[in-house]
C-alpha cells in the first residue's frame, strides 16, 4: 500500500497553491494592467491570497468562482462584498 507522508502532501498542496497564484497574477496583469502596475509581485500575490481567503468564507471552491471573485475585487474594490454601496 502506498502511503504519502503528511509533509509530502503539504508540499504538493503548496506547489498547487503557488501554481494557482502564478496563473491568477498573470491573468490580473492581462486584464487589469493599470491596477497591477503599481503593485510589486509580492504585493499582488498577497492580494490574491487575501481574495482566496475571502472567497473561501463564501464557500467558493472552484478556481473559476475564486478568479471571478478576485476580478470583482479589482473592479469594485477589496471590500466590495461588505460595502453598502453594492447591496
Amino acid at each position: 500500500m502506498l502511503r504519502i507522508r503528511e509533509q509530502t502532501m503539504r508540499a504538493l498542496s503548496g506547489a498547487a497553491a503557488r501554481n494557482f497564484e502564478d496563473r491568477v497574477t498573470r491573468h490580473l496583469h492581462e486584464v487589469f494592467p493599470a491596477q497591477c502596475e503599481p503593485l510589486s509581485t509580492g504585493d499582488l500575490v498577497d492580494v490574491v491570497r487575501l481574495a482566496v481567503e475571502k472567497a473561501n468564507t463564501y464557500e467558493m471552491r472552484t478556481e473559476h468562482d475564486v478568479v471571478r471573485f478576485i476580478d470583482l475585487m479589482f473592479i469594485f474594490g477589496a471590500d466590495f462584498d461588505q460595502s453598502p454601496q453594492y447591496p
